[in-house]
């Protein structure tokens, strides 16, 4: 995303017209999700994709008319079986891609601003009027001229995205919705954390670590990669740590301090949150004797069966970034379960556990 808005934002700046194309529906296999983004520019020049080779030429064709009338266009595609396997589908079937003129930077601006601080967003187009917006949970809008009644169905899509990119046409008012990025507080400044650090930039995971042991923490420069922005560093107990950070449904929380006095804090103030995974490193034998530990402080058996201990997909991995490895595969495993409309599939999320020892 970051490439096509700073495109567009370019073309913008040299007074050239553009169009942006949003993929609003589209088939269960398809390589390009929901959200997924192409701008146009006024001579054909185009950045992003939204089909992965079958459909780009047509919107493309489409575009100079919706940039001369500035009357957007709900496309429909229907893409037989022998299209769908040249691009690499499993078979065929129908797509939604919203396609409108941009005239100002400020609707950019603020996709790209949402973006970098992983903020959710969602994008409403209005068919009949070409009034477009970008709208934030916290209120926040560049409205460009969206009636009151597609504001109120944005902010309704952005209550119910629970994490997840969607779109939908609701009587001429698109509304696609961008996740805010997923979270990870690791508490404990160690070399698996290290490794993490790698991985959820890869990933897209925003990473916090949280470790009070200041001396820990300094004896780790910065927890930064070469060209990938450093994770944020608290040097704090956990639990003054999730006060200021805000525990919510996209945040997960793993400890890896091997220290019980903050694995059980931070244990402690991730079950009382409505964090979405909890992990814990250790031995089976580690884990045990820490569940008795939580019981024995008024926990009952329903909370500690969120945890995820020992941590990790069963992969066989002992070195550090292999461990980093398996719960980033675990986290990320539990995070997909979301989708499933029962919540109970997010607890009964079928996962191996591996053994630390």
């Amino acid at each position: 995303m970051v490439e096509i808005l700073t495109q567009a934002r370019a073309w913008l700046a040299e007074g050239r017209p553009i169009a942006l194309a949003c993929v609003v529906s589209t088939w269960g296999s398809s390589p390009f999700p929901v959200g997924s983004l192409m701008v146009i520019a006024d001579d054909g020049s185009f950045a992003g994709a939204v089909s992965g080779g079958c459909v780009e030429a047509a919107v493309i064709a489409e575009a100079p008319a919706v940039v001369e009338s500035g009357r957007p266009k709900l496309l429909t595609f229907g893409v037989s079986n022998e299209t769908a396997w040249e691009v690499g589908l499993v078979c065929g079937g129908r797509m939604l891609v919203a396609l409108f003129a941009v005239t100002g930077e400020a609707m950019i601006a603020a996709l790209e601003s949402a973006h970098a601080a992983g903020r959710a967003t969602a994008l409403v187009v209005e068919l009949a009027s070409g009034a477009h917006g970008v709208l934030s949970p916290e209120g926040g809008a560049v409205e460009a001229g969206l009636s009151s009644a597609a504001i109120a169905l944005g902010r309704r899509a952005l209550a119910s995205a629970a994490g997840r990119a969607t779109g939908e046409d609701l009587d001429g008012v698109i509304v696609v919705t961008f996740p805010g990025r997923w979270r990870i507080i690791a508490v404990g400044a160690v070399t698996i954390t290290q490794a993490l650090a790698t991985l959820t930039e890869m990933l897209n995971y925003a990473l916090v670590i949280v470790e009070p042991r200041a001396g820990f923490a300094e004896q780790q420069p910065a927890f930064q990669v070469p060209a990938i922005a450093p994770a944020q560093v608290l040097i704090a107990w956990p639990e003054e740590a999730f006060a200021r950070l805000a525990l919510d449904r996209q945040t997960a929380v793993v400890t890896l301090s091997h220290d019980p006095k903050i694995d059980d804090e931070a244990l402690e103030a991730a079950l009382g949150a409505g964090v979405f995974y909890i992990g814990a490193l250790g031995s089976r034998r580690t884990h045990q004797a820490r569940l008795q530990r939580l019981r024995q402080r008024g926990f009952r058996e329903a909370d500690l069966a969120r945890i995820h201990g020992p941590v990790g997909l069963a992969i066989g991995g002992r070195s550090a970034p292999e461990i980093a490895l398996s719960i980033m595969a675990e986290i990320t495993q539990v995070r997909h379960a979301l989708a499933v409309p029962d919540e109970l599939a997010v607890r009964d999320a079928p996962h191996q556990r591996r053994q630390v020892p």
